[in-house]
C-alpha cells in the first residue's frame, strides 16, 4: 500500500512536466547551509561543533483566470558534527503538497489540497541513548486531504481552511506501531482521522535583501482516542528569515514551533542559523 501512495504522489507532482502549456511555471533551488564554532586555549571553555543542512525546493503551479494547481515538494537532511558525540542528524524531511483551486468569489477559491509528509532515515533520541529508534521512513508518515476554501489575493499570502479534512497517520515498523507511538492506534498499520484543517503561508521582502517566510498548519481531530481530547488543536509554525548577499550566498535563520498531544505534552522548538549556499534550478 505504501509504494502504491507513494507512486501516485509523484505522479500527481511530475504530470505537469509532461504537460506543454505557456500556462505552467516551474521554480526552484537547491541550498546547503553551514554553520560552525571552534575553541582552542579557550578560558572558559567550549565545544567544537558544525552542521550542514540539504535542502531542496521545486514548485510546479498552473494558474490562470479561473483555475490554480501549485504543487510542492519540500525536501531536506542535515547532521551535526561535535567533538564529544561525532555524527547525529539534525533535519529529515519529505513534504509533498499539491493544492487545486478553482474561482468562487472575489479573492476566494474553492480548493482540494493533498499533503504527505515522512522522513528518509532513522531518528534517536540521543538524550536516552544513541541506539533509540523514535521514527523511521513511513514511521511515521502523514498523509492529508482537505477540501474548503482559499484566500488568495496575491502571491505572496495564501489562507487555506477546510471544515472537513481527512487524515492518514502511517507507521509502517512494527515496533513502533506496537506501542501507538505518533497518535497512531496500537498495532495499526494506518490510522485514519476526521477533521479541520487550517494551512497559512506568507512570505514578503521586510526590507531590501531581508525576506521572510511563514507556514502556520492547524489540525482540530474530530475522533480522538481520547473523547476529553476534541478540543486539542495540533500545530506547526515554521519561520525562515533569510538575508540575501547575492545570487549565490545568504544568511539563514529557521525557526520551527510544533505541537501535537499526541507527541508531547510540551511545545516542540528548532532552531537553525548559518550561512547558506543557493543555486537556482
Amino acid at each position: 500500500m505504501l509504494s502504491k501512495v507513494i507512486l501516485a504522489m509523484s505522479f500527481f507532482l511530475l504530470l505537469p512536466n509532461f504537460l506543454q502549456s505557456q500556462e505552467w511555471k516551474n521554480s526552484g533551488n537547491i541550498g546547503l547551509q553551514f554553520s560552525a564554532i571552534g575553541f582552542e586555549d579557550w578560558a572558559t571553555g567550549g565545544e567544537n561543533a558544525s552542521s550542514i543542512v540539504f535542502l531542496l525546493k521545486y514548485n510546479v503551479s498552473y494558474i490562470d483566470s479561473s483555475f490554480q494547481w501549485e504543487n510542492d515538494i519540500d525536501l531536506g537532511y542535515g547532521v551535526n558534527y561535535s567533538d564529544e558525540f561525532d555524527w547525529r542528524k539534525n533535519q529529515d524531511m519529505i513534504n509533498i503538497n499539491s493544492k487545486f483551486g478553482h474561482k468562487a468569489f472575489s479573492d476566494f477559491n474553492y480548493a482540494a489540497q493533498l499533503n504527505f509528509k515522512t522522513q528518509f532515515y532513522d531518528g534517536y533520541d540521543y538524550r536516552v541513548s544513541d541506539s533509540n529508534i523514535v521514527s523511521k521512513l513511513f514511521s511515521p508518515a502523514y498523509l492529508n486531504l482537505s477540501v474548503g476554501l482559499d484566500y488568495k489575493p496575491n502571491e505572496h499570502l495564501s489562507l487555506f481552511l477546510s471544515p472537513v479534512s481527512g487524515r492518514l497517520i502511517i507507521m509502517a515498523d512494527d515496533s513502533l506501531s506496537d506501542i501507538g507511538a505518533y497518535g497512531a492506534e496500537v498495532g495499526k498499520t494506518v490510522t485514519p482521522e476526521l477533521g479541520a484543517n487550517f494551512v497559512g503561508k506568507a512570505k514578503w521582502e521586510i526590507f531590501e535583501n531581508v525576506f521572510y517566510d511563514s507556514k502556520l498548519e492547524l489540525f482540530l481531530n474530530f475522533t480522538p482516542k481520547n473523547p476529553d481530547q476534541v478540543k486539542n488543536v495540533d500545530g506547526s509554525w515554521e519561520n525562515n528569515f533569510v538575508l540575501k548577499v547575492n545570487d549565490y550566498l545568504s544568511a539563514n535563520a529557521f525557526i520551527h514551533l510544533m505541537y501535537d498531544h499526541d507527541i508531547a505534552p510540551l511545545l516542540q522548538k528548532k532552531y537553525f542559523g548559518g550561512l547558506g549556499l543557493t543555486f537556482k534550478l
